[in-house]
């Protein structure tokens, strides 16, 4: 924030994602997303490089984020058994609320709220999947 006291809370987060680096090239669970980062299960975007983050903060050539829309989609409910050796999928499609005042353009987060009810959430593994393939491990199985 010293080096450029006009970042907001979103610059910080797009400086973050932006300077990471990739660490642990050994693990399997590197990915790809829809925004061409690299994005890791267990690392994120990587190691945070504080040099490269101040560096970027501090060019003429980093803009500020712009406004935040935000998007609420319809509630759905699956009323659905999960059986002890089975999966369930349950799919979601999103407009991003195209055609009105805050349309989404550029995906920063995503909230989602799950009830559930299962003897052994242990078991359980929860997984969003983006349209560009993303996945993101939300509730992973115990060993």
């Amino acid at each position: 924030m010293q080096a450029n006291p006009k970042l907001t809370w979103r610059d910080l987060q797009h400086l973050i994602v932006n300077t990471s680096r990739k660490t642990d090239r050994s693990d399997r669970d590197w990915q790809v997303n829809g925004a061409n980062y690299h994005v890791n299960h267990k690392y994120g975007f990587g190691v945070l490089d504080a040099a490269a983050l101040v560096n970027t903060a501090m060019s003429s050539n980093w803009k500020t984020a712009a406004e935040q829309h935000k998007c609420r989609e319809q509630e759905k409910i699956d009323n659905k058994e999960i059986l002890p050796s089975g999966t369930f999928t349950s799919s979601i499609f999103s407009t991003g609320c195209y055609g009105k005042q805050d349309c989404v353009t550029k995906l920063e987060h995503v909230r989602i709220y799950i009830s559930l009810k299962h003897p052994r959430r242990g078991s359980l593994r929860i997984t969003l999947i983006s349209p560009s393939g993303t996945k993101s491990i939300l509730l992973d199985r115990k060993s």
